[in-house]
């Protein structure tokens, strides 16, 4: 019986059974395949934390608890590679980042609270003079630039711990290769495939429950839309509202696929909720 058609006792049942469901995910991590059950219970839970009206931050609470399951689920999908990848190693910290809104939110609070006072201080006017030096170029000239990310500090994310869910899925078996694709435009870097999997996955699961809930999914490029709203406290309760906060603000589209299993999550949930 689909969702739409259950009777308020029913609906109350299934939504019991996916809350189970989808906690028995979060405490393990993303498993090699992923049910619609599962699916609709980790969207549930996310989007219980995006309406729950008494968390004035809970659009950034919702991006850490999706964070905190990538975390998990990666721990298990690398385990044992040898990765290329390891502090100081920041060749791929050249490449343009589209995150959610919640994701964004996130790291604005965490900049708030750390910029000045970490172990290498992030100074938040280079961050924005960078910004509006971008503001204009196409992809294709950022791209052909390969500018370093605004946020690395010294060699290193300066947002390490609420690096966005494309930072934290991507993995490489080389660092010579990440090089040479970078300085020399050559070869193909060795990406951990599985892990690339499980971000797109942990990033659906978070956009279908923002969707769901009546809010922006867009994509938005991570430093200016950090600096977008870092200096201004009630942007993430006007976002909630509904107000385009990130107006300007570069973007991107995801792909056919990832958009199809959002949507229909999306209309599950918002059956499921309605």
């Amino acid at each position: 019986m689909a969702s739409d058609q259950l009777s308020r006792q029913q609906r109350r049942k299934v939504q019991r059974d996916a809350l189970e469901r989808g906690a028995k995910v979060m405490a393990r991590g993303l498993g090699p395949e992923l049910g619609e059950a599962e699916a609709l219970g980790i969207a549930l839970i996310v989007h219980e934390r995006l309406t729950d009206a008494g968390r004035p931050a809970r659009a950034g609470e919702a991006a850490e608890m999706v964070e905190t399951l990538l975390e998990k689920t990666l721990a298990n999908e690398v385990r044992g590679l040898d990765l290329g990848c390891r502090k100081g190693c920041s060749y791929c910290c050249s490449a343009l980042v589209t995150c959610s809104a919640p994701e964004i939110f996130r790291v604005a609070s965490w900049l708030r609270l750390n910029a000045t006072t970490a172990a290498a201080p992030i100074k938040l006017p280079e961050i924005a003079a960078e910004v509006v030096r971008r503001h204009g170029v196409s992809l294709e000239q950022m791209f052909n630039e390969r500018a370093p990310c605004p946020l690395l500090i010294a060699g290193a994310c300066g947002v390490y711990p609420v690096r966005p869910i494309p930072c934290r899925s991507l993995f490489s078996m080389s660092s010579e290769a990440c090089r040479l694709a970078l300085e020399e435009n050559s070869g193909e870097v060795p990406i951990v495939g599985g892990a690339m999997q499980k971000g797109e996955m942990a990033r659906t699961l978070l956009l279908a429950a923002v969707s769901a809930a009546g809010l922006s999914d867009r994509g938005i490029e991570l430093t200016a839309g950090v600096m977008a709203v870092i200096e201004k406290p009630d942007a993430e309760a006007r976002w909630l509202a509904g107000e385009n906060v990130f107006d300007g603000v570069m973007g991107g589209d995801r792909s056919p696929g990832s958009r199809r299993a959002q949507d229909h999550i999306a209309k599950l949930l918002g059956a499921l909720v309605g």
